[in-house]
């Protein structure tokens, strides 16, 4: 491998890694926001809307297990690429 050709890989590997962190942040933000609705959903007493509540409170609940495990996956370097999260 040529000094051009090792440049042009770690500029590569130097993206990959911007990128992966940036992504690490859009997880974590995401968790939070499922964490906020969750917080939002059990606070609200309005008795008509109770079964949708429960779906939207289950739903974000699903979505947060998602979010955390593919997250997990990210911190532990557990991926073939990162156009997997993509």
């Amino acid at each position: 491998m040529n000094e051009s050709q090792k440049e042009v890989q770690q500029a590569n590997l130097d993206a990959e890694k911007a990128v992966i962190k940036e992504l690490k942040q859009i997880y974590a933000q995401a968790i939070n926001d499922c964490q906020e609705k969750i917080s939002a959903l059990n606070s609200r007493t309005d008795m008509q809307n109770l079964q949708s509540i429960i779906y939207q409170k289950q739903y974000q609940e699903a979505l947060e297990t998602q979010l955390s495990s593919i997250l997990t996956n990210l911190q532990s370097n557990e991926y073939q690429s990162v156009t997997e999260y993509l």
